[in-house]
């Protein structure tokens, strides 16, 4: 299954009061790009850190606070299209921050294990909003979106969503992988149901759970010994019967 955003992008306003990471993705650099030189351009905004392996094209810096986001974006050209574009030597290269806001849409029910999928690898462009539309288009009505984060509230690559139905629910966990595709990037989701910690096994009772059967007429938490026994009463299913535990 694949979905496929529009040929052109909404285009990413940010209000006055809007609250930004302290990470800030660098991106359209030279692969010989040098942390240090790089480092040393963003100075003036309260650098932190760089991080920047050899050779990619890409990079984070940490800043000191939110103001100093602001005011790196400030100092940055903007595009018909809405990017933020900040000039080392004779090379533009891109900055896109990110919002706080974009972490969470919609409200979450009581118990984040109802109806509930967790989605990898995430894009860290990926905002709460856009995954909410994509699994809305694909599956049916969202309630609620979260991306996971780091120390710096900055994606970290995964999230989990929440369905208004069952139905939703399960024909999500039966595709198991979903092809994204943007004007800017593409990725394969996995969809896989959400583990909730510190939840008893549903077979013995005593034991805290270790995994979830992933088969959509089961769902069931398992702690490791009871799932041995739940696999050896499925003969001729086990790849149907398989376990998952991404908390």
């Amino acid at each position: 299954m694949t979905w496929s955003a529009g040929e052109s992008e909404p285009y990413r306003t940010y209000p006055p009061d809007t609250v930004f990471s302290r990470k800030v993705f660098i991106s359209r650099l030279l692969p010989e790009t040098e942390p240090a030189k790089l480092g040393r351009s963003f100075q003036a905004f309260g650098l932190v850190r760089v991080v920047k392996n050899a050779g990619d094209r890409h990079a984070y810096v940490i800043l000191e606070s939110d103001a100093c986001v602001k005011l790196l974006l400030w100092r940055c050209s903007r595009t018909e299209s809405g990017e933020y574009l900040f000039r080392i030597a004779n090379r533009k290269i891109r900055v896109i921050p990110w919002a706080l806001r974009d972490i969470e849409w919609g409200r979450e029910n009581t118990s984040p294990r109802i109806n509930t999928i967790f989605v990898w690898p995430l894009h860290e462009q990926t905002t709460a909003e856009l995954l909410k539309i994509i699994m809305e288009e694909q599956f049916g009505p969202v309630r609620f979106v979260r991306i996971d984060t780091d120390n710096y509230e900055y994606p970290n690559g995964s999230g989990r969503v929440q369905f208004v139905s069952r139905e939703s629910y399960c024909a999500a966990i039966n595709v198991k992988i979903l092809k994204m595709l943007t004007m800017e990037y593409e990725c394969d989701l996995e969809l896989e149901p959400f583990f909730e910690s510190d939840v008893l096994c549903s077979r013995c009772r005593r034991a805290i759970s270790s995994a979830i059967c992933r088969h959509y007429l089961c769902l069931q938490y398992f702690c490791g010994p009871c799932f041995e026994i739940h696999q050896d009463e499925q003969p001729g299913l086990l790849d149907l019967h398989q376990p998952c535990g991404h908390p």
